[in-house]
């Protein structure tokens, strides 16, 4: 006859069982309610040299029409953001004015959406720009590239490495659905264009 006491040794593993299973699922739970981090990628010059880029236009009467931007050769003392193409206003992206004749003021915009279940929005663009450039997320101003002693001398570090770094993780900034990142660019004389790689980041959750 099986021992009467047999039964006892399992049922003491169930507390043992039930603690060890407890423990796990507080270990997995932050995990959980962290969500999933979601990535987009923008980037200028979508195409080949040459080509039009759809996905990012320009404006040069105030932003009161748009066209898509023309992807450029960049000029020889401009460094390039890797994965991405210099985008221009000119199809050879000579600028439009002589230097010492003042400047040029060129919007760039591209669009990117946000879900409704989106949370913690975040913005990172690393920016060239020929001469100076301004970022703006939904009309807002994210940052903007020194403007040293332009007209004139301006500096060039506006495009050559490193590139400027701005970020901007206000939540008030963006909007579920449609979202405009605009690059105000001011040019004086000789050549102009736009060079950018921009991350935005969001949290949807599990």
């Amino acid at each position: 006859m099986p021992s009467q006491k047999q039964p006892l040794r399992y049922t003491k593993l169930v507390p043992f069982l039930t603690v060890l299973i407890t423990i796990s699922l507080l270990c997995l739970t932050p995990a959980v309610l962290a969500g999933d981090t979601k990535t987009k990628t923008l980037i200028s010059g979508q195409g080949e040299i040459g080509d039009r880029d759809g996905a990012n236009q320009f404006s040069l009467d105030g932003g009161l029409t748009f066209a898509p931007s023309f992807i450029v050769a960049p000029n020889p003392a401009y460094s390039t953001i890797p994965g991405t193409k210099w985008i221009s206003f000119n199809a050879t992206g000579d600028s439009l004015v002589c230097p010492g004749c003042g400047l040029q003021r060129t919007i760039y915009r591209t669009h990117f959406n946000l879900p409704a279940t989106a949370t913690n929005p975040g913005l990172t663009v690393n920016l060239f720009a020929d001469n100076v450039g301004a970022v703006y997320v939904n009309g807002i101003l994210v940052g903007a590239q020194p403007t040293g002693s332009c007209p004139g001398s301006c500096p060039g570090s506006n495009f050559q490495n490193p590139p400027a770094v701005f970020t901007d993780n206000n939540a008030t900034h963006f909007q579920t659905g449609l979202n405009v990142l605009e690059f105000v660019v001011d040019d004086y004389g000789v050549v102009g264009g736009l060079n950018y790689l921009a991350t935005v980041t969001y949290t949807v959750d599990k």
